[in-house]
């Protein structure tokens, strides 16, 4: 699992003076200036010959004992500051930190700051992390010196934590933002949900990454950076990654935990095909971090699709269910049927190819007479089919040699003497192409 994580900036102590120069500048009461012309000292004077102003600034004298002026504190961008003024200069960090320790609530950022540092104009979110009672800031900002947008967390242990929360793109990135703060470790305290969106091709890619915060075991010696986490593991990285995903937080494992529920996978490209349907993810904390705990296709009445979750439940070794679905492919009337990719109807072939892989499961179980049957239903069905005359191959091989290799070996060699049969295998790359190979499943 990855942790990609910023240090924040160790800024207590300049906050703390900073607060101090200002409180004690408010409570001192400004003197009365005296201006120019009113007494000025003599030019033989030579102690007051050091003190004279210049000819077009007034003289600022003040009773003994009393304090000089504090300066306008006025907060500044870098860039316009001289150089030799960013030694004192209020940073966005510094600036936040003492707004955060000064005061019990957090409110609206000062107009001054926002002038300063428009990015710090965003939807600060209170969360309570760290069960000190006092809610946490956090908020995914843009600052101008920063390539990817940063995920700022305010108020752990009075301190700032910043995390590159969204990781740089080769594509135009379309947003990245914090879209919900969720139990999802079951330890009483949110994980923070980023998601960040990416242009790539004709579609828009979600990486959804998840942040906790690690609070230190008692007993444990403080740590200079309060440890926020990333605690999604995807196995090749920090994100899970889906096509136009939406996240919900529904409780699907019996723990009574929420967990992380990521809806889409739809392609936009054209070529991707006329139909499509979601895919489903499953993320869940096993102890240790959010990991996929399950995934499926979204269910569909379109006949092609349930031949899909057929396929799949074969491959998966489950053959039991994998005929209960061919068989539903076959019968079932109220299943949709749709044109592919060159506008031909798919409806005929589903069926057929549907048969094919029940006549292969009957040979596996070595049920023959239940296998022959199939040729009475493409008699009254699809006579002169392509699929018709594959089905006859299978069942001569099977009476051949009784070897289920020998059967789909046989299949692969009719059905690649076939002209432009295979219409399952024009329905777009984001769907599976079931052409002459895929007829019989079995080696």
């Amino acid at each position: 699992m990855q942790h990609h994580q910023r240090s924040s900036r160790s800024l207590g102590i300049f906050s703390l003076l900073s607060i101090l120069i200002i409180s004690a500048c408010s409570a001192a009461p400004s003197p009365e200036p005296s201006l120019a012309g009113e007494k000025q000292p003599t030019a033989g004077d030579e102690d007051a010959r050091r003190d004279l102003p210049s000819q077009d600034q007034p003289t600022v004298r003040l009773e003994e004992g009393a304090l000089p002026p504090c300066p306008e504190l006025k907060v500044s961008s870098n860039e316009e500051m001289p150089n030799d003024a960013l030694a004192w200069a209020v940073t966005p960090q510094e600036s936040l930190l003492a707004l955060w320790n000064a005061q019990r609530s957090f409110t609206p950022l000062s107009r001054d700051l926002v002038d300063a540092w428009p990015w710090l104009d965003v939807d600060w979110q209170g969360v309570e992390l760290d069960g000190d009672g006092r809610l946490e800031q956090v908020a995914v900002l843009e600052p101008d010196w920063s390539p990817v947008p940063l995920l700022w967390v305010l108020g752990l242990d009075g301190r700032l934590v910043e995390l590159d929360a969204c990781q740089p793109a080769s594509t135009l990135v379309d947003s990245c933002q914090l879209i919900a703060a969720r139990d999802l470790s079951g330890d009483a305290f949110p994980e923070l949900v980023v998601e960040q969106r990416v242009e790539e091709g004709e579609s828009l890619l979600s990486y959804v990454r998840v942040y906790s915060y690690v609070k230190p075991k008692d007993g444990e010696a403080p740590v200079e950076t309060p440890d926020v986490r990333s605690v999604l593991d995807a196995n090749d990285g920090d994100a899970a990654r889906m096509e136009y995903a939406r996240a919900d937080f529904v409780e699907q494992t019996g723990d009574g935990i929420e967990d992380l529920l990521l809806s889409g996978g739809v392609q936009g490209a054209a070529a991707a095909g006329r139909y499509q349907r979601e895919r489903i993810e499953l993320w869940s904390f096993d102890g240790e971090a959010l990991r996929l705990h399950s995934q499926h296709w979204a269910a569909s009445k379109l006949r092609v699709f349930v031949l899909y979750d057929a396929n799949a439940a074969l491959e998966q070794g489950d053959y039991a269910l994998a005929a209960q679905l061919y068989q539903q492919v076959v019968d079932e009337a109220s299943l949709e049927d749709v044109e592919n990719m060159q506008g031909e109807a798919t409806g005929a072939a589903t069926r057929q190819f549907a048969v094919l892989r029940l006549t292969a499961l009957q040979l596996r179980e070595k049920e023959l007479s239940s296998a022959a049957a199939w040729r009475e239903w493409f008699a009254q069905n699809y006579p002169e089919s392509a699929y018709a005359r594959v089905h006859s191959a299978m069942l001569e091989a099977w009476r051949a040699s009784a070897d289920l290799g020998a059967v789909c070996k046989a299949a692969l060699e009719q059905a690649s003497s076939e002209e432009k049969a295979w219409v399952l295998s024009e329905m777009g790359y984001a769907n599976p192409r079931l052409g002459a190979k895929e007829l019989c499943p079995f080696d």
